[in-house]
This record gives C-alpha cells, structure tokens and sequence, in this order.
C-alpha cells in the first residue's frame, strides 16, 4: 500500500519537474520558477491552470502546459508587437493587448477577430460572464466589451494612465491607476469608485483578486507585492524582487508574476496562506540546489522534523531528524533520476543529475 502511493504521487511529480523547475525563496517565501530566460510581461490563467504570457524579446504569447509544464509558442505576434496584457475567457479564447486594438486568438491559436480601436490597451481581464475590460491607458479610462459583440462601454473617470483591470466575483472592477500611485475599486456599472492603498501603492503596474476578495498589486517601482484585504487595507508587503508588470491568480488562489528582472514566471503558493503580517512569518520548507548532485540543503526547518527519502519505486532510502534550521544531505551516492523527500507533512520532489 506504502509503495503504491509513493508510486502515484511521483508519477504526478515526474511530469512537470523538468519544467516547474526549482523552490526558490522568492517574495520572502517558497515560489516556483515555471519559465526562465524569457522576457515576460502581460500573463493570464485558464481554467485549466495553463498559464500565458508575453515574451517582450520574441512578439510572442508564451504557454505553460498546467500538466506537462512544458513551455511552447501559442503564437507569434510579428516584429516590434509587445504584448503587455493578457487575458482568457472560459472557452480558453486567448486576448492580446495590442498598439491600438486587442487581438482575439482561439484555444488553438488561430485568430478570431480584432477588438478595438482602443489607443494604447495594456491590462486585460475578462469576468465570470465573458466580458472583456481593458486598462486604456492613452484614454485614462477602462473599457467594457460584452461577450455578446455590442458596443463597448467606457468605464469609471479620473484614472491617470491607468495599466492592469480585475474583477472579483460580485462584478467589482479594480484599476491599477499607475500615475494615482493606488488602485481604484468602482462597482459593475464604474461607479462609486473608491481608492485603495493610496499613498502605498507605488505606481501599480498589475492588479489581481483572489477568492476572498484580497487585492494583491505589483509595480515597477515597488519592492515586491502588496496585499490588501478587501477593505483596501495594507495587511501584508511580500518582498524581494522588484520591477513586476503582471499577477495573476487562479481559481485555487494560486499566485503567478512575470518577472523581468529575474526573466522568469513564478508561481506562489495559494494566496489564502500568504501572511497578513509585514513579515512572513512561516516561510515554507526549501530545497536546493534542485536538481542536485552531491549535496543538498534543506532550509526552514523546526527542530524535530523528521526527514524522510524515497526512491521512485517507494523504497526508504534515508531517514534523519532534524537538529538544525538549515541542514545538508550527501547525495553523493544516488543515481539520477526522481526522488520523494517527505519532512514533516510536506512531499517535495528532488532530481539527482550528475
């Protein structure tokens, strides 16, 4: 029974590792680097978990497989066509912000049509109905486009260049108003607008709710993210990486961010764990290097946790307890290949590559 489950888990594992890559410390706590050396900037998420996004280097719109994690060109764009904002609807037709339009692709890739005009889109989301709002930044407005092709509406005043949109599951609108340095809250019809985090917010460059109604944004000039709850106030600053354009969460409240600085994507463990304090806390168990060769380091451990490896057939190679915070492993005499190491309640993958 034991080897049967270790068997099933790795299975599950073995087929995103080579693509999900690394734990790495990121925001002050474990994240992971889905794509590396690519330039990204817009990024959405389907109901599938596939994650797209813009490559600013190749003109093109990027995906990640939720399953295999494998990174291919959904489609190119053409020279000099930055895509800055992304969005998915749920028939997974895939939209693009463009120079003066958004450009509309199928699950597929093929286009379907182009939206607009709209002078300089940036930020797209699309809500539980299939509308499309866009951050028109050259018009200091957002836009509304109803999933049944009629007129688009114009959204909200006073917004000054602004750069990302979301909606949370009563309607409610959110504007990342990058020269406001704050996000703004209005309601479905644009009204009664409210302004969050201001003067805390640093020109905001994306916007993002998750299931409980906490309003996470990134900037280029911020250090690393800010959440909100849902009242607009600062509850917690997830720190390290700065220059973030993009985030986007999930419907398990999974975080994703394009990083530029760092040319990776990264996904964050469910928001709903993430500290409300300015400190985190309880940062999660590390692992690194990974893949390994001869050692490997395990960070943030408590004292007392036991710490457990198998192989890839389910056969208990180690067992320790932990005596320290941060402790190294000779992994000097395992063969390549996938391993289950299992501290306390928590199952991590590691690949051993000599």
């Amino acid at each position: 029974m034991k080897q049967n489950y270790f068997l099933r888990l790795l299975k599950s594992l073995i087929i995103s590792i080579f693509a999900f890559g690394t734990c790495v410390q990121f925001f002050g706590q474990t994240s992971t680097t889905i794509a590396s050396n690519v330039d990204p900037y817009g990024i959405a998420v389907d109901s599938n978990g596939n994650v797209f996004f813009g490559d600013l280097t190749t003109f093109e719109v990027k995906k990640i497989d939720a399953i295999t994690g494998v990174v291919t060109t959904f489609v190119s764009l053409g020279a000099y066509t930055y895509p800055y904002g992304l969005a998915v609807d749920s028939k997974g037709n895939v939209y693009v912000s463009l120079y003066t339009m958004i450009r509309k692709f199928n699950s597929d890739g093929v286009k379907v049509k182009d939206i607009g005009p709209v002078y300089s889109p940036y930020g797209l989301a699309v809500d539980g109905a299939d509308n499309l709002y866009v951050a028109n930044s050259g018009s200091n407005n957002v836009l509304k486009f109803p999933a049944d092709g009629s007129a688009s509406k114009t959204l909200g005043t006073g917004f000054k260049s602004p750069q990302a949109v979301a909606v949370d599951s009563a309607g409610n609108i959110y504007v990342a108003d990058y020269l406001n340095q704050s996000i703004k809250k209005m309601d479905a019809s644009g009204a009664n607008i409210v302004t969050l985090g201001a003067g805390r917010v640093a020109q905001p460059n994306g916007v993002a709710v998750d299931s409980e109604g906490n309003i996470y944004a990134v900037s280029g000039g911020m250090s690393g993210m800010v959440k909100m709850d849902a009242n607009g106030q600062i509850v917690s600053n997830i720190n390290s990486v700065k220059n973030l354009p993009a985030v986007v969460i999930d419907s398990k409240d999974n975080i994703y961010v394009s990083s530029p600085r760092t040319k990776t994507v990264e996904k964050l463990v469910s928001s709903t764990t993430l500290s409300t304090t300015d400190s985190l806390t309880e940062p999660q168990v590390g692992i690194y290097p990974n893949p390994a060769k001869d050692f490997v380091t395990i960070s943030n451990l408590k004292k007392g946790q036991e710490i457990v490896i198998y192989d890839v057939t389910g056969k208990l190679l180690y067992r320790t307890t932990a005596t320290q915070t941060v402790m190294t492993l000779n992994t000097t005499f395992y063969k390549n290949g996938l391993y289950l190491v299992k501290i306390g309640n928590e199952s991590m993958k590691l690949m051993i590559s000599k």
